[in-house]
């Protein structure tokens, strides 16, 4: 079995989203990077945070600001491998999570997770992350071959 990536476009980005998610999915996953320098794939950073909850705050102040965070679980033959959350360069934020031996769960986690973070529209894909936009991340789940959650305001 191969990993899959499930993705869902958040309505909002801002502490209590983020907390939510973390609440949820984050419990017991270990932080991937020690500190958060900005920009994240830069040589030289303007800022380097050293834990999570100032760069959340950072993160949300600064709505261009793109970054990804990665949680790995550190318990084997679970579904859920790694969490993640994204900060797009255009305001939106993006929750993930990587399923092994989870892809007859697909359509479960992109709804819960939807429900988590007040999902827009969510695809799967397969070990790729997502577009680092609101349009990329739309035009990406509409290729998806996988199940897509989307909003309805009529649900």
């Amino acid at each position: 079995m191969f990993p899959i990536d499930v993705y869902v476009l958040s309505s909002q980005r801002d502490m209590e989203t983020v907390a939510v998610f973390a609440n949820k999915y984050l419990g017991g996953l270990v932080e991937a990077a020690e500190n958060y320098p900005v920009p994240q794939y830069a040589d030289a950073h303007h800022v380097v945070y050293n834990d999570i909850i100032s760069f959340v705050k950072a993160a949300i102040r600064n709505p261009t600001l793109r970054y990804s965070l990665y949680f790995r679980n550190p318990v084997p033959d679970t579904h859920i491998h790694t969490a993640m959350l994204f900060f797009t360069q255009d305001g939106h934020l993006v929750a993930g999570l990587r399923l092994v031996n989870g892809q007859d769960h697909v359509g479960f986690y992109l709804n819960q997770i939807a429900d988590c973070v007040n999902g827009e529209c969510g695809y799967a894909t397969v070990e790729a992350p997502p577009p680092l936009s609101r349009e990329g991340f739309l035009t990406e789940s509409e290729q998806s071959p996988f199940p897509v959650f989307r909003y309805s305001s009529s649900s």
